[in-house]
């Protein structure tokens, strides 16, 4: 059975544009040892809905409201094979909306789905196959999925997870496999053609770098897994071909979690990494870095393998010219900044230059982005540029950097206050007070605080906010510059 992307005028639904073999909006069902073959969109579509949508949305509107498969447990989702389609093999997102629009999706199993509350559920896809799909064999986005004793090879992607605490665990990943594909006569022609003559996943981009695990969003992670057979080439019409194990999602606006990691891996014939090159606006990308946490990756344990970013690198970083990375010991954690006044244009663009002043430019991850984030060496001083003026609601956010410290140095006029969790700082009598008396006591303080420059008030316009975002036992901290509340 093939399936097959109906005309635009003869689509029942929004979604049809995009068919998949297996279409499943229910998490509580048992998928098992099933075959999705040659569909012109996905194999396996999890799209799981806010609530239900269709006919028993409508006849039972009550029911329907108490009912989240978004938040529902999986039934069992195993054994299952899917090659040789147009779209992912297996993809978990993009549940359906009330108008049979798509919309993104993330899958978050409860013990109780009505209870946000409640404990989490772990997601398990057990022992997947997946070869030969033109975009990747798996995508999946959630939060504690695992993706367990795969077989996936000759993908464009293998697996990709745009999740929180989701892994790879026990599985085998093959760039290129003794089997070469059947190319069509137009593409053996115009060269779109892999060595010896193979099928490419993407025969219309005979450049597209194959990746085996692309680190994404997160915090995620490969266990255990073994990768074979990733090795850039030159193609026949003469384009060069990336190949590597690891890498990051391509273009990527988004934040990344910088504890990204990987852990008992084995490469055979394999490049391990190839990272993207810098591209201004791109914040994701400038932001790539990720945790080899036993070395079986960079040959030592506990370093942090970095995209080719010099706003990134630190004195310990050593380049390595065929993952277009370095490998480094330092530490990374994520800086958020954004303005509260509702004006995305106050951060594009918004730049972060350390002390040696190298820059970091951000644009945001959206066009109405009111926030940028950058991963960061911690333990560092960075000064912060609003696109004009510092807004005069402004925040700050060190976070995924327990026990670590950023300083930062904005400019701002006078009439503010700094507040921690809605706590007036500058306030003696309040808990949190921790104001500094000088530059040097803000360097050496031990919780975050603040000091203002405030240039002996010879022009109350312009002046130095000195800000110390200290994570004290915490994954998060936030101080906010902001006006004081009206008498």
């Amino acid at each position: 059975m093939k399936t097959r992307r109906p005309p635009a005028d003869q689509r029942l639904l929004p979604s049809d544009s995009s068919p998949a073999t297996f279409w499943v909006t229910n998490p509580d069902n048992v998928v098992r040892d099933n075959v999705a073959a040659g569909s012109d969109g996905h194999g396996f579509w999890l799209a799981f809905p806010e609530h239900p949508t269709g006919l028993f949305a409508a006849t039972f509107p009550t029911e329907n409201q108490a009912i989240w498969p978004r938040r529902t447990p999986l039934g069992e989702f195993s054994g299952n094979v899917a090659h040789s389609n147009g779209g992912d093999g297996l993809h978990v997102d993009s549940g359906p909306r009330p108008d049979g629009q798509t919309e993104t999706s993330h899958h978050h199993a409860r013990a109780n789905p009505a209870d946000t509350g409640s404990a989490s559920v772990t997601t398990e896809f057990g022992r997947f196959a997946g070869y030969k799909n033109r975009h990747r064999a798996v995508w999946l986005r959630g939060t504690g999925h695992r993706l367990t004793g795969a077989v996936l090879a000759d993908n464009a992607v293998g697996a990709t997870f745009a999740s929180h605490e989701s892994f790879l665990q026990d599985s085998l990943l093959v760039g290129e496999t003794a089997n070469k594909g059947a190319p069509t006569q137009y593409e053996t022609d115009r060269g779109r053609v892999g060595r010896d003559g193979r099928s490419l996943p993407r025969p219309w981009d005979s450049s597209f770098p194959i990746r085996g695990y692309e680190f994404y969003d997160g915090r995620v992670g490969a266990e255990r897994t073994s990768f074979v057979n990733f090795q850039p080439y030159v193609t026949p019409s003469g384009q060069a071909r990336q190949q590597s194990a690891l890498g990051y999602n391509l273009t990527n606006h988004f934040s990344i979690h910088p504890r990204n990691f990987a852990t008992a891996l084995r490469f055979v014939n394999a490049n391990r990494v190839h990272l993207p090159d810098l591209v201004v606006g791109y914040d994701g990308d400038a932001s790539s870095v990720f945790l080899d946490t036993d070395g079986s990756v960079t040959g030592t344990a506990g370093r942090t393998v970095a995209s080719n970013n010099p706003f990134l690198l630190g004195a310990s970083c050593a380049p390595k010219a065929e993952w277009n990375a370095h490998v480094c010991d330092g530490d990374y954690a994520t800086l958020s900044v954004g303005t509260g006044d509702g004006e995305p244009a106050a951060i594009k663009p918004l730049r972060l230059t350390r002390a040696d002043g190298r820059i970091q430019t951000l644009m945001g991850s959206q066009s109405d982005s009111t926030r940028a984030h950058s991963s960061v060496l911690t333990n560092s001083r960075y000064g912060v540029e609003y696109n004009g003026a510092t807004p005069q609601r402004a925040r700050f956010v060190l976070s995924r950097g327990r026990d670590r410290w950023v300083q930062l140095n904005v400019s701002r006029a006078e009439g503010f206050r700094v507040t921690r969790y809605g706590c007036n700082v500058g306030d003696p009598a309040k808990y949190c007070y921790g104001a500094a008396a000088s530059l040097a006591a803000l360097a050496s303080a031990t919780k975050s605080s603040y000091w203002y420059d405030n240039r002996g008030d010879a022009d109350p316009a312009t002046g130095t906010l000195h800000l110390k975002l200290v994570s004290n036992g915490t994954d998060y901290e936030e101080l906010k510059a902001e006006p004081p509340p009206a008498p």
